[in-house]
């Protein structure tokens, strides 16, 4: 006969002894506990942060460029965007394509003391605009031109990429092509006094005055144009279109004097 195994006897009224409970935390690794999930919580917090960084609204006369580790991938114009953060992904915003830009062209330094002399001492009281440059027309005359460009940005990535160089260029093409059209002109073309030729002539030749400087902004403006479409063709594009050119010309101030004595005996 098999052997019954002897199980201990237990009493009803017994209780179970187990191992002791384990005693509760101790205030200091309590305080720990409450730190590393102080940690937790603002780590994430942190993350998320970090992870929304680059999720904005383009307002509606802007536009963004991304670039990815420093290389243009994407634009976006107005609206919602939504990018990597940074350093993945770095957000460019540029004035959008109907917003309209102003530049005022410098004047250049005068090489000589007698160019320096058309002008006049930087102190001189009178109306002169001190961007004002001198220009030689066609008739061997000097006449000073103070301008300001305006213009918008036509493709983002090509103005991202040369932004920099942007407002230098446009002083450069602007002086090109004033050369070459003040070249083509007289200096009646650029000073014209619709009243007093009014008075001498009649409306007809106020109106065809005033027409004259309208085409001759137009041509400036045509010229400097076909000079971006150059830059562009070479594969050096600016990205910007000018859309209107302020011309404001003026003559030297020694021959101001006479030209408004001229001016004088015509009316009378």
């Amino acid at each position: 006969m098999n052997a019954q195994p002897e199980h201990p006897q237990v009493s009803p009224g017994a209780i179970a002894v187990g191992p002791p409970p384990v005693p509760p935390p101790g205030p200091i690794a309590q305080s720990v506990a409450i730190g590393f999930r102080t940690v937790y919580i603002a780590a994430a917090l942190l993350a998320l942060l970090w992870l929304t960084s680059n999720v904005r609204q383009i307002a509606s006369d802007s536009q963004a460029v991304v670039l990815r580790f420093g290389r243009i991938v994407r634009t976006q114009e107005a609206g919602l965007l939504i990018a990597w953060p940074r350093p993945i992904e770095r957000v460019q915003l540029l004035p959008g394509p109907e917003r309209q830009l102003s530049q005022d062209v410098p004047a250049l330094a005068a090489p000589t003391e007698k160019a320096a002399g058309l002008i006049g001492p930087s102190s001189d009281d009178s109306a002169l605009p001190a961007t004002a440059s001198a220009y030689m027309t066609g008739d061997g005359n000097a006449v000073l031109l103070s301008a300001t460009l305006i213009y918008r940005i036509s493709d983002p990535i090509a103005f991202a990429l040369s932004e920099q160089h942007v407002p230098a260029a446009l002083n450069r093409l602007f002086r090109a092509s004033t050369v070459s059209v003040t070249a083509g002109r007289n200096l009646n073309d650029f000073l014209v006094v619709p009243d007093v030729q009014q008075a001498v002539a009649g409306n007809g030749v106020a109106t065809n005055a005033v027409s004259l400087r309208a085409e001759v902004r137009n041509r400036l403006l045509a010229a400097v144009d076909a000079r971006l479409q150059a830059l562009a063709t070479a594969g050096a594009p600016l990205g910007v279109e000018v859309d209107r050119i302020d011309l404001t010309p003026s003559l030297p101030p020694e021959a101001k004097s006479a030209y408004d004595q001229v001016l004088v005996a015509a009316q009378a």
